[in-house]
């Protein structure tokens, strides 16, 4: 069946006093999905005209229209220039973009009778790859990623790129590339802070941030953030009071 399961606080008692301490609060998932028709495991969601995608790796699916629940058999499209897997998904404008390890697809709503309602752009498909999940960001029509051409990406051989238009530009200089090259992960956000636009990268490991970098879009200009190396920006927000964040 379709179903959304909501997630509840609970909250044990033993041992408390009267100061509050010794309570301890247990915090479920806020929902389920519990859809068979919808990836076990999503590796990035999006919404447009009514609908909401969910991606697998291979494929991305989408619910019925204006429903988060209803996930119809068959609804779902497979990105096909490379046989690569889908590393992320997101929403520019009225495109649908599945970024994978090696390739960057546009999807457009087609309004199709059945299966999926997206049908592929073919002629805007990219040779682009991305690093990973969280290596994509994107504010309104701003979209960045760090990746590089596909067959030219290797450990020590990668930059941050940001989209003009529907072709990505590179933004990061030499020096960046050597910074971030030289760890595994990668991470952007975008924020908004005294009248101009940032793109934060946090570069490290999965566990540990080992940089933290700052790229202004009005003024183009890269420095090293100041924030703590080892938080993303989404940690940040009690330091940026009153700061737009966009993950």
């Amino acid at each position: 069946g379709s179903n959304v399961v909501m997630g509840t606080d609970s909250a044990t008692t033993i041992n408390a006093t009267a100061n509050g301490t010794g309570v301890t609060i247990t915090h479920s998932l806020i929902a389920i999905i519990m859809d068979t028709n919808a990836p076990s495991s999503s590796v990035g969601f999006a919404e447009m005209d009514g609908y909401v995608f969910s991606a697998s790796t291979a494929a991305i699916y989408n619910t019925q229209v204006n429903s988060l629940h209803t996930w119809p058999a068959g609804n779902f499209i497979q990105p096909d220039i490379e046989t690569d897997n889908i590393r992320t998904i997101t929403r520019l404008k009225r495109y649908i973009v599945s970024f994978g390890s090696s390739s960057i697809e546009f999807f457009h709503n087609a309004g199709n009778p059945s299966g999926s309602i997206l049908s592929r752009s073919a002629e805007m498909a990219l040779g682009f790859g991305v690093i990973n999940d969280g290596a994509v960001a994107q504010a309104g029509d701003i979209l960045c990623f760090v990746g590089g051409e596909a067959g030219q990406i290797t450990g020590t051989n990668y930059g941050v790129y940001m989209f003009e238009g529907y072709t990505p530009k590179k933004i990061s200089t030499s020096t960046i590339d050597k910074i971030i090259s030289s760890t595994t992960f990668p991470t952007l956000d975008i924020f908004s802070a005294f009248g101009k636009t940032f793109l934060h990268v946090a570069a490290g490991s999965t566990s540990t941030y080992k940089y933290s970098l700052l790229y202004c879009i009005e003024s183009q200009e890269w420095v090293e953030s100041g924030f703590p190396f080892y938080m993303r920006l989404a940690s940040l927000v009690g330091l940026l009071s009153g700061v737009a964040v966009n993950d």
